[in-house]
């Protein structure tokens, strides 16, 4: 079993980062959902998942598949024609 008493919480380690108290607590709370949805899936939806966002971009692909009516999220994750993030 890993021991995490020695590291950092999530928000801490966003706070690190310098990003406010309350946006990490808000980025926290986004990301325990993701990842409670993705823990709930079944083989088959965590197969068609690993499918559509598996790989080093998964989490980009995944936020900008969301963003398509949030137009805020897509200035700050552009992607290019391969649909790769742009550095």
């Amino acid at each position: 079993m890993i021991d995490r008493t020695e590291r950092p919480s999530f928000v801490k380690k966003l706070q690190a980062h310098g990003i406010a108290s309350t946006r990490a607590e808000k980025l926290r709370y986004g990301v325990e959902v993701i990842h409670a949805a993705l823990c709930n899936m079944d083989s088959h939806n965590r197969k068609m998942f690993d499918k559509a966002y598996g790989g080093d971009q998964g989490i980009y692909k995944l936020l900008w598949d969301f963003s398509e009516h949030e137009v805020g999220l897509r200035d700050i994750l552009p992607l290019d024609e391969d649909g790769e993030v742009q550095d």
